[in-house]
């Protein structure tokens, strides 16, 4: 595949705050997901509440190529039925492996390659299709039982691992990693939702946001903010940012925060990014954007995805850099690559528009000089500081895209 310069694709208008007359799934405050990219694969939420994807094995059939945004409606993907409410994407880029997952008012779809999200027992192959029953969760929807499809606040995904966020802050996992992936001490089981617990008797709740990335049953840490400004993980490979090594735990533990942050300064903004690719061995890491503008990073930094100028391991919570001697102190939103089950990288935007990105630049995904290097903070190639203004921005396993503000395309660099 051809590696390409920032590219302009017409005729998307990405939900974002400065646009109107949204559809109530277009939500101007909900800081993630208005774009999901896997490997070669991304979904977009318009700005009329409808969903468009693009890119490798995302047709109807789920193996072939879309090399333009096509809609997601019954007349390009005849199975489908409801309203799309979430749509996200997980796999092994490695592999060139993907898996698209959409959730309409009538419940869960699947299509792409077998197995590279929900259990290859829960589809009959790769074409776009509602997925089979989960143990013990709603027969017609396919969702956890009690879980209605209205009730998804959120739906993100990773290699073999869906995960949900719904009404009164509740975390179910279905995923076919490890039992500590599933938080809530139960044998593993590849085809059972798990809601997530704090420990044997007490559910976690209240949460505002998810997030995690699998790489394989070794290496995978999900994360949870709370309204009350807590921050709990869980996984193979997590850091509870107390400067402990890096474990894993099987139920949802209390992370330690910056001093900043309290109940009345909670996170704005959390991420967790990772990767595995061949024999390399990169666990997890982990960011918090305040509302002061700093990017609080955490734990493994061998690919420098922490943004401090080094490759060293912090144990504890740092702030990443804008270049080796200053930190960052207007970062304004992130998306770290957390859908695939490679390549670590950051995109982050700052309160002027500016567009940074760092870590692994497999691909060219991080639009920076040489493919495969590792990089600190700095600017894409194609970005014009001053000039171009970023509103939104989502890093996949080989691909940035961000939407420039005060323009009704987007810009996409990376693997074509």
């Amino acid at each position: 595949m051809k590696r390409i310069v920032p590219l302009f694709f017409t005729g998307l208008f990405i939900c974002a705050g400065f646009q109107s007359q949204l559809q109530a799934q277009c939500n101007v405050n909900e800081k993630y997901d208005k774009i999901v990219s896997g490997y070669h694969q991304s979904v977009v939420l318009k700005n009329d509440g409808t969903f468009a994807v693009w890119g490798q094995d995302l047709n109807n059939a789920g193996t072939g190529d879309l090399l333009t945004p096509v809609n997601m409606n019954v007349t390009n993907y005849p199975a489908l039925t409801g309203t799309p409410l979430k749509a996200t994407i997980g796999g092994a880029g490695g592999s060139g492996k993907e898996q698209a997952i959409l959730l309409t008012s009538t419940g869960l779809f699947a299509w792409g390659t077998e197995g590279y999200v929900v259990a290859n027992s829960l589809t009959s192959s790769a074409a776009f299709q509602k997925i089979g029953n989960t143990t013990g969760g709603d027969a017609t929807t396919k969702l956890p039982s009690g879980v209605a499809p209205a009730d998804v606040i959120q739906m993100t995904a990773s290699y073999q691992t869906l995960i949900l966020l719904t009404t009164g802050g509740y975390v179910w996992v279905l995923t076919q990693s490890s039992a500590n992936v599933q938080g809530n001490a139960a044998s593993a089981a590849t085809t059972t939702w798990h809601q997530v617990k704090k420990d044997a008797s007490t559910v976690l709740s209240g949460v505002t946001a998810i997030r995690g990335q699998v790489s394989n049953s070794t290496y995978g840490a999900l994360m949870a903010l709370t309204s009350g400004g807590e921050v709990y993980t869980w996984g193979n490979s997590v850091y509870l940012g107390n400067g402990s090594n890096v474990t894993s735990k099987n139920y949802a533990t209390l992370m330690t925060l910056p001093a900043e942050f309290t109940a009345l300064n909670i996170p704005k903004m959390i991420g967790v990014t990772g990767g595995v690719k061949g024999t390399s061995t990169v666990k997890n890491s982990y960011y918090l954007v305040s509302n002061n503008g700093s990017l609080y990073v955490l734990g493994d930094n061998s690919k420098k995805q922490l943004g401090i100028f080094n490759t060293t391991e912090q144990k504890s919570w740092v702030k990443a850099k804008v270049n080796s001697t200053t930190e960052f102190n207007n970062i304004s939103y992130i998306s770290v690559q957390e859908h695939d089950a490679s390549f670590p990288g950051v995109a982050a935007i700052t309160t002027t528009g500016n567009l940074y990105t760092w870590g692994e630049n497999d691909g060219l995904m991080l639009g920076r000089t040489t493919d495969g290097s590792t990089y600190d903070p700095g600017f894409p190639g194609g970005f014009t500081a001053g000039t171009d203004k970023a509103v939104s921005a989502e890093m996949g396993g080989h691909t940035l895209v961000y939407l420039r503000e005060g323009s009704e395309q987007f810009c996409y660099v990376g693997h074509k």
